[in-house]
């Protein structure tokens, strides 16, 4: 059986349309689509999500942003797979790096987001980077049975 990963449109790429055109992307790149679902985020699940998140950075207001960002709001969460290959990297380098000011121009990050990593610490906000994707096959399980259930 191929390897998948997760991947989790945020409400900030839903909300300037972007869905269709990323889905496109990673069809285009290779990828397939064995699982999706529009969903609307709840506060358990968002938190449960991010839990390691939260550990690591330990920044009091953290959890209020994430609640800020993504409560009631609509995600797109999907299950991708490629034959043969390894679709976690092959995701994570579609998407680019976590700090949009520092992903390469082809990479959707790159081309679409217009935040900063040092601009949301400033702002003590969650940071605008359209998608999350897992970076390891225990995130990849975690995350889609949190999401799609087991």
């Amino acid at each position: 059986m191929d390897q998948t990963t997760f991947v989790l449109i945020k409400p900030d790429a839903m909300k300037l349309g972007l869905a269709d055109m990323i889905l496109e992307r990673f069809r285009q790149e290779g990828l397939t689509v064995l699982r999706s679902k529009k969903v609307r985020v709840e506060k358990e699940k968002i938190l449960t999500h991010y839990e390691d998140v939260l550990k690591r950075l330990n920044k009091d207001y953290l959890m209020q942003a994430i609640l800020d960002e993504f409560l009631d709001q609509d995600v797109l969460i999907l299950v991708l797979t490629e034959a043969n290959q390894d679709p976690i990297t092959h995701v994570r380098t579609i998407i680019g790096a976590t700090d949009p000011a520092k992903a390469a121009p082809t990479s959707l990050r790159g081309q679409f987001v217009h935040d900063t990593l040092e601009a949301s610490n400033v702002e003590k906000r969650w940071l605008r980077n359209l998608i999350h994707a897992s970076d390891s096959p225990e995130a990849v399980k975690k995350e889609t049975e949190l999401w799609f259930g087991r």
